[in-house]
């Protein structure tokens, strides 16, 4: 199992300054299961990669060839300068799409 970053502008923001995510789009060629990160999974942590500080922000069930995805009405704030990454430790390709902004 491994977590990924979420590149661009998904990384640790400066001081002070937060990730507000509004929608995730979160696509994979397997199915979720119901063992630890094994389904799709936004999470938020400090230390390169989410290393350390994690917390997870969003997680979905999904099937083979699905995607899920939510548009959030109250944007969901990742800590304070945290990155953003994410986790489905099913075999398979993964297609993210995270949008928000970057606020104090």
């Amino acid at each position: 199992t491994t977590i990924t970053a979420v590149g661009g502008s998904c990384v640790a923001p400066g001081a002070g300054l937060s990730i507000y995510i509004t929608d995730i789009t979160f696509g994979s060629s397997a199915a979720s299961s119901t063992a630890a990160d094994a389904f799709p999974t936004i999470k938020s942590g400090t230390g390169g990669t989410c290393g350390a500080a994690t917390a997870v922000l969003w997680t979905a069930m999904t099937e083979a060839n699905t995607t899920a995805s939510v548009h959030f009405t109250t944007p969901i704030r990742a800590g304070t300068i945290s990155e953003l990454c994410f986790i489905h430790s099913v075999a398979g390709s993964k297609v993210i799409t995270v949008n928000g902004f970057i606020a104090p």
